[in-house]
């Protein structure tokens, strides 16, 4: 699957010479050679045109390695990124079950992202491990949704939810 952001190979021209760029399209297929399939890619609106293919981004992965005690959903790999400075490499969990196309991203208070910076030199050697911390966490997951779907809910905590 290509993306927007292939051949970006600048970073945003604001950021300081202290700024490295890590290339989401150098990123996936180091991913993908680790057993997952890139599911999605999505780019946030930018307000500044001049930050267009610059901007923070996702890549969404699937697994059959990632399997969660939950059968209406699957859990995904999520890589966030930019370009402009906004965002390190972020790697979280994430859970998607088709009923209204919504995903429930593994919170920080459940699960830990691992966030890696734009500076040294040693980002890629670090990706594996980050991929494997975040990977771990699917017992979290599992227990955060057992937390949720337990809830049992009034009819005036529903009717806030409308």
């Amino acid at each position: 699957m290509t993306t927007q952001f292939e051949t970006l190979d600048q970073p945003f021209h604001t950021l300081s010479d202290k700024y490295k760029l890590v290339k989401t399209s150098e990123l996936i297929p180091k991913i993908e050679g680790m057993g997952f399939t890139l599911e999605k890619f999505v780019a946030n609106k930018v307000r500044n045109k001049e930050k267009q293919g610059f901007q923070k981004h996702r890549a969404i992965f699937n697994s059959p390695n990632l399997k969660s005690q939950h059968n209406d959903g699957h859990v995904q790999l999520l890589l966030t990124n930019s370009h402009d400075g906004t965002s390190g490499v972020i790697f979280q969990l994430g859970f998607f079950r088709l009923v209204c196309a919504n995903g429930l991203v593994l919170g920080s208070s459940v699960g830990s992202p691992i966030s890696l910076r734009h500076s040294g030199n040693d980002l890629y050697n670090k990706l594996n491990a980050a991929v494997l911390d975040v990977t771990n966490q699917v017992s979290k997951l599992d227990a955060s949704i057992d937390r949720m779907k337990s809830k049992v809910m009034s009819t005036t905590d529903t009717m806030q939810f409308i």
